[in-house]
């Protein structure tokens, strides 16, 4: 007797479309199985959606399907896209310069640029943060000056300026510190993802 979630009529090598459907939702709802069996086929209780995930991950053409959609999903992460982000963060933080994250007025006096004058660029240069305000007051506690510290600190530039070198083969013997880093990147027409 067929249930709502099997189905007979289908070869046994054949996914069957509510089994990529539980894949999906497992893979969405971080691999809680019973949840995905519910999103699936909500008129099952949670006893039952706990029972027919386990029924399911046991399928030989379940865990096929799973691992074929997990190493598309790790392609998709690790693929060219994922080098031209990570040479895009290597010159970020290899070209950051502080007046990124500070502004200094006509006085000379030091501030935190405004959070909208701010790219995220510009925000993920910075590895240290902290605003300290110091308040004096009179003894009738009235404040009569405020202090603002500001505590800010970068990633260091030079190990990204580093790796760019040997990325790009300049430098004596290939870069600074050895050898050459060879990345794989297509540029389609003129757009060139590793400039800022």
């Amino acid at each position: 007797m067929a249930t709502a979630l099997t189905d007979d009529l289908m070869p046994e090598a054949d996914v069957r479309p509510h089994e990529m459907a539980f894949v999906e939702q497992l893979i969405s709802l971080d691999f809680q199985g019973g949840a995905a069996a519910q999103a699936v086929h909500p008129e099952i209780s949670a006893e039952t959606a706990a029972s027919a995930s386990s029924d399911m991950l046991h399928r030989p053409r379940v865990r096929r399907y799973l691992a074929e959609r997990l190493q598309a999903l790790l392609a998709e992460i690790s693929g060219e896209d994922a080098q031209s982000k990570v040479l895009q963060e290597i010159n970020t933080l290899a070209f950051s310069r502080i007046d990124q994250v500070l502004q200094w007025d006509a006085e000379e006096v030091v501030r935190l640029r405004p959070m909208a004058e701010m790219s995220a660029a510009d925000l993920a240069t910075v590895s240290k943060l902290k605003v300290s305000r110091r308040s004096t007051y009179d003894r009738d506690g009235n404040q009569l000056a405020q202090e603002t510290t500001y505590d800010v600190a970068q990633w260091p530039k030079l190990g990204a300026l580093e790796l760019l070198s040997r990325i790009y083969g300049m430098g004596a013997g290939g870069g600074i510190g050895g050898p050459s880093i060879v990345f794989n990147l297509n540029f389609q027409g003129d757009h060139d993802p590793t400039s800022p």
